[in-house]
């Protein structure tokens, strides 16, 4: 009952990043609520972890002291960990729900297999089967590894998937009207950061039309600093904008609309002066050559 969206693009001439973005609606049991806090996870400067799910899973993932002490560590043993943190909440979860009524826990339940009766054992595997088919969980973590490379991973209840071809990642009851804006970029390598905030932006709009999206908009921005460019320690730098950026997307949105209706597509000088963008520089730099 969410989106989460990630984008790989272009930031600089030197750089790619992740935008990203998701909404603030939170659900439990027949409970819904916009929250006053944003629905990820810096996790040591470096990544970002969204989450759609059940408010009391997500928050058992994303406020555990376990996200902390990764700076060390690629994107992809993020993953992992995550994968990991996932398996021992849903084996706890059956614990607590199935096996402790027959006296079992997960480890005497596999020690103990010969020795149960098989109608037990199938009434314990239906079980087993409901709460993962009621269980709602999912992440999208993005992050920056010391080559300065982004890299996308989808983490399920069942799996870690790397989007080693795509540069979209998208979660979420809202996925669908979001494929809407971003089903031609999933495998596009050259978009540029104000056309993938713009997008990014869009696609969270239009998963608004499903009823379990919330209005409330974060986006951001993580992207290789300055210093592992140069050598030193520090690995990502994560932005987190404003009202103000958002406000600007939405006007853009609007123009965009008129633009469409007279076959012209291009974005507005004003975002273009915000964010690095070859347009910016094409025309000074022909200047120069004519010079």
């Amino acid at each position: 009952m969410t989106i989460c969206i990630a984008a790989i693009c272009i930031v600089d001439k030197i750089r790619k990043g992740i935008v990203f973005s998701a909404d603030r609606l939170m659900s439990s049991y027949s409970h819904k609520f916009e929250g006053n806090s944003p629905k990820y996870k810096k996790i040591d400067g470096r990544a970002v972890l969204m989450g759609a799910g059940e408010t009391q899973l997500l928050d058992e993932i994303l406020n555990d002291d376990f996200l902390d002490g990764f700076s060390d560590k690629s994107t992809e043993e993020i993953a992992q960990s995550i994968e990991s943190k996932i398996k021992k909440i849903i084996q706890k979860r059956i614990e607590s729900e199935i096996l402790v009524k027959h006296g079992l826990n997960i480890t005497s339940y596999i020690s103990k297999s010969k020795e149960l009766s098989q109608s037990l054992i199938d009434d314990i595997e239906d079980e087993k089967d409901k709460i993962m088919d009621y269980l709602d969980l999912e992440f999208i973590l993005a992050g920056v590894d010391k080559d300065g490379k982004p890299r996308l991973f989808t983490i399920t209840k069942t799996a870690c998937y790397p989007h080693s071809t795509q540069t979209v990642a998208i979660i979420g009851s809202g996925t669908s009207f979001s494929n809407i804006e971003l089903a031609r970029e999933y495998r596009n390598e050259g978009i540029w950061l104000c056309e993938a905030l713009l997008k990014v932006y869009k696609a969270k709009r239009l998963a608004e039309n499903e009823l379990h999206v919330g209005q409330k908009t974060d986006i951001g921005l993580i992207y290789a600093s300055d210093d592992l460019l140069n050598g030193l320690s520090s690995i990502a730098i994560i932005e987190d904008f404003d009202d103000g950026l958002k406000e600007l997307l939405e006007e853009e949105l609007k123009e965009i609309k008129e633009k469409e209706s007279k076959g012209l597509v291009k974005i507005s000088e004003k975002l273009n002066n915000i964010f690095y963008n070859p347009a910016n520089i094409q025309p000074q730099e022909e200047q120069s050559n004519k010079n």
